[in-house]
């Protein structure tokens, strides 16, 4: 059923239909299938042999949320448009490994940068969060 759901909201998404090609279509498909597709997510059983690359790709989500510009802002620049409309065979090449170096640096900075703060972080914060809030004393 998940699979059914993430292939309509791809066709929905890139669909060669004029209609569905509007903006208003997109956001009443944002704002109906995507809570839908996180409904069904959210109670479907995952196999066992998948649990430790979901763990993984979550883990890394977040980051690659945060480095994405970085990466794809300089693909629409001026000079990286003529390049690949010189070198076209490259184009599926170079983005490629764009994707891949995206997903290996999230996952580094998923691993060695957002972990051990956190870590540091609610250790360091831990008692503070603990103890009840004081009351507002008037000067």
């Amino acid at each position: 059923m998940p699979l059914c759901i993430a292939s309509f909201l791809v066709f929905v998404l890139v669909s060669p239909f004029r209609i569905m090609q509007t903006g208003r279509f997109h956001l009443l498909t944002a704002a109906v299938l995507f809570p839908l597709a996180v409904y069904v997510g959210a109670r479907a059983t995952l196999p066992a042999s998948l649990t430790t690359t979901c763990v993984v790709l979550g883990e890394a989500s977040y980051p690659l949320y945060l480095l994405q510009p970085i990466f794809l802002h300089p693909l629409g620049s001026t000079y990286m448009q003529a390049f690949f409309f010189r070198h076209d065979p490259l184009k599926n090449a170079v983005l490629a490994g764009m994707i891949l170096c995206m997903l290996l640096l999230s996952y580094a900075v998923a691993r060695f940068l957002d972990e051990p703060l956190r870590k540091h972080l609610s250790m360091r914060y831990r008692t503070s969060f603990n103890q009840p809030a004081k009351p507002y004393a008037k000067a």
